[in-house]
């Protein structure tokens, strides 16, 4: 199936060509009637700002032609506890464009001709670009991401994951050396903690979520920090700095294979120095043997370099029979698996 982006975030000075979202949004319903014409079955996104008042602009003014609305959101700093913390921010801003949907689909008065393209039609997020982006800030962008910013992407999955309804693409900018998760010199591949992040929730999570209800046994799992998660980005201007409070320290997702045969949970511990101690409650489900995937290292600021390219790395062990309490160190993202002994339908 083709995708087609209506232009790149031309909200923004940075661009050739930035106008307001009306302008752009009039433009937008030029382009899209046009492909639309050309092959109906294309999929169009439209240019969002991470702003309310842009966003919902161009939503309600190319209402029934299009069929995502971009999000874009970089985050990082030196500090350990405002990289982390910007997975909950990610979160945080997809549930706000979540909730301008809600309201332009409630706002739509579109045309019979649109009406007729828009027939059980639902707008869907593309988080098109998101990285961590602080070190490179010059040409030719390169960072070599550390253990830190390996935590942030797994939260990041984690709040994907639980807004999977609505964000139904995304893709990080970029794969390979410029921000890449991937560097490449002509004789050495380097794998970014990022990278065995992606594998961890690439092949050993299911595509199915699943509801995750997490209980605070004591008074210090149900703690909580606050983290300024400004990044400054080359060629904008500089952010207000932002405070994020009541980031948990915890946090967890579940998910199924399709075919209902496997059982996943990440989790992902933001604590500098405490391990978490979880209590496993499966209900109906009946585990096998337990498979752990683990990502951690003693230095949370380590990096995976040309000199050191397995500074961090994954460990994988089979834990056998699911114990009483599963213990999950500290600066960790952490799957468990687990197969089923009955089909889940």
């Amino acid at each position: 199936m083709p995708y087609w982006g209506i232009g790149n975030e031309v909200y923004g000075a940075w661009q050739v060509g930035h106008t307001t979202a009306a302008a752009y949004a009039d433009t937008c319903v030029q382009y899209a009637r046009f492909l639309k014409a050309v092959d109906p079955s294309i999929k169009l996104i439209a240019v969002g700002a991470d702003d309310p008042d842009w966003d919902l602009e161009v939503l309600r003014r190319t209402s029934g032609l299009i069929d995502y609305i971009s999000n874009h959101q970089y985050y990082g700093t030196d500090d350990y506890e405002g990289t982390v913390a910007s997975a909950v921010q990610v979160e945080r801003r997809l549930k706000l464009l979540s909730s301008v949907l809600d309201v332009a689909e409630g706002m739509a008065r579109p045309s019979a001709a649109a009406r007729r393209v828009a027939a059980d039609h639902r707008i869907e997020i593309a988080f098109d670009e998101w990285n961590i982006w602080y070190r490179g800030r010059e040409r030719p962008w390169e960072e070599f991401y550390g253990l830190k910013d390996a935590l942030f992407a797994a939260g990041a999955f984690n709040a994907m994951y639980r807004l999977c309804e609505r964000v139904t693409m995304a893709n990080l900018a970029q794969m390979v050396n410029a921000l890449g998760m991937l560097h490449t010199t002509p004789d050495q591949l380097i794998l970014s903690p990022t990278y065995h992040v992606f594998d961890l929730y690439a092949n050993h999570t299911g595509r199915i979520v699943l509801d995750v209800a997490l209980q605070a046994e004591d008074g210090a799992a149900r703690e909580v920090f606050s983290a300024d998660v400004s990044v400054k980005s080359p060629g904008r201007p500089a952010p207000t700095p932002k405070m994020v409070n009541n980031v948990p320290y915890v946090d967890v997702t579940a998910t199924l294979s399709e075919a209902g045969d496997r059982l996943s949970v990440a989790v992902v511990n933001r604590h500098r120095s405490e391990t978490a101690a979880l209590r496993l409650a499966f209900t109906s489900l009946r585990p096998g043997v337990m498979t752990v995937h683990k990502l951690t290292g003693a230095d949370p600021l380590t990096r995976n370099t040309l000199e050191a390219p397995d500074a961090v790395a994954p460990t994988r062990r089979e834990a056998g029979e699911t114990p009483e309490v599963v213990r999950v160190a500290p600066c960790s993202v952490t799957v468990l698996e687990w197969p089923l002994a009955e089909r889940v339908k």
